[in-house]
């Protein structure tokens, strides 16, 4: 129930503050905020919007009550988290499926390939080659793409 508290005391149901919230809470708050900011409607943009954009927006101010969360959320997701919509440089479009070699370079899943056909079968693209390299990060609806959880990730979606 804590990870709905605030740093400055704000939240519920206890209305803790600081030091007072069990540092779990708040990575869960974390956690929590940046999967509606991705997800709902409620937060910037009124969209769904890319994960780099939520990264930034939770990253800054009150919402960073955690500094030192932030080098190791970017460690273990990388820049473009899994679930990520992308556009490569060569024109398709996918989604990031699991961190890369580095932060910046995701292993994705193409989808659509670079004419705006759907593919029949995921494409697994390495980012790290300059033809797969993300050329944007895209809000869930301009992807405009349905896909099996299960075609990407395999009998892992299940878990």
């Amino acid at each position: 129930m804590s990870h709905h508290e605030s740093e400055d005391g704000g939240g519920y149901p206890a209305g803790l503050a600081g030091k007072d919230i069990p540092p779990g809470a708040k990575i869960l708050a974390l956690a929590d905020r940046y999967c509606a900011c991705v997800f709902r409607e409620e937060y910037p943009a009124n969209r769904s919007c890319p994960a780099r954009r939520c990264a930034k927006f939770f990253w800054r101010g009150e919402k960073a009550s955690i500094p030192l969360l932030r080098p190791t959320l970017s460690r273990c997701s990388g820049i473009y988290p899994p679930g990520t919509m992308v556009r490569l440089n060569n024109g398709e479009i996918g989604v990031v499926s699991r961190k890369g070699e580095g932060a910046a370079t995701p292993i994705v899943h193409a989808l659509v390939g670079p004419r705006g056909v759907p593919l029949s079968i995921p494409v697994r693209r390495d980012t790290a080659s300059e033809p797969f390299a993300i050329k944007e990060a895209l809000h869930a609806d301009q992807a405009n793409i349905r896909f099996s959880m299960h075609q990407v990730w395999g009998n892992e979606a299940s878990l």
